[in-house]
């Protein structure tokens, strides 16, 4: 096995990937309308800072659940950095912007913005 590959569970996923992915779904979707009704009760960077902190211990709870194989330290450092730089300034921007009253709406992928408009416009490399 490659350096840094977890070391693979003995006993199978009892989960189906449809029900994986549908919880998925449910939790990313519910990011936003929670974290607009969150900050009228907590500033956007201790929100910000409380999700993750959630969401480090339950990933935390469920590898130990899984008995999952850790990383090595560089790679979980690397994870770290990656996650804090992107999504860490992602929400935090977002939910800067949400405490002084922008509407969630807006903050719409650029990249999902053709896809959702009409074809009034030439796409790119016509």
């Amino acid at each position: 096995m490659p350096p840094g590959t977890p070391t693979p569970t003995a006993r199978p996923a009892h989960v189906p990937a449809a029900l994986l992915g549908l919880a998925f779904v449910l939790v990313w979707c519910t990011g936003y309308p929670v974290g607009k009704l969150a900050l009228g009760h907590s500033p956007p960077f201790t929100l910000l800072e409380l999700r993750f902190c959630g969401a480090g211990l339950i990933f935390t709870l469920l590898a130990l659940i899984g008995r999952v194989g850790w990383p090595h330290r560089r790679d979980i450092l690397h994870s770290a950095f990656v996650g804090a730089t992107s999504l860490a300034l992602q929400f935090g921007c977002i939910y800067f912007a949400a405490a002084r009253g922008v509407y969630l709406a807006t903050r719409t992928p650029f990249s999902a913005r053709p896809a959702a408009a009409p074809r009034s416009y030439p796409a790119p490399c016509e």
